[in-house]
């Protein structure tokens, strides 16, 4: 795969997976043994595991909106830099919907073979997220 065809996919994982949480494009962008290294307790790491990662959040932030600030392709790998926001307005991870408006940007590094991701390893400050909502009392 080019650069360029993985930059293209890593813009078309954001867009429809993560953004548009569509299961279709999620199936046809992610390998059969897709595994990423973020689970949350009780969850697979693989593809199915993912799908219900996505849905928690548009679960949670119905007007969750997702946004690439850079992509950086290298052969069969991607480096995304992505920013959210949204309002809590339905469950999200066990804490109940709170009306707080919340952000977060996260690193997440795609790899692709066969014309597919196969794993994601994703890091993003999830503690200001829970510091957001009440979760957890800020530091300091």
């Amino acid at each position: 795969m080019s650069t360029e065809e993985t930059r293209k996919m890593a813009q078309r994982w954001m867009d429809e997976v993560w953004q548009k949480a569509s299961s279709t494009a999620t199936d046809e962008i992610l390998a059969a043994d897709f595994t990423f290294n973020y689970a949350a307790p009780g969850v697979k790491p693989d593809r199915e595991g993912y799908k219900q990662t996505v849905k928690e959040w548009h679960t949670g932030f119905p007007d969750v909106k997702f946004a690439t600030a850079d992509v950086i392709a290298l052969g069969d790998k991607a480096a995304v830099h992505w920013k959210c926001q949204g309002t809590h307005r339905g469950r999200f991870l066990r804490i109940a919907p709170t009306g707080k408006r919340v952000s977060m940007a996260g690193i997440s590094i795609i790899r692709i073979a066969g014309g597919k991701i196969v794993d994601e390893v994703g890091y993003a400050n999830m503690m200001e997220v829970m510091q957001e909502l009440g979760a957890v009392p800020p530091s300091g």
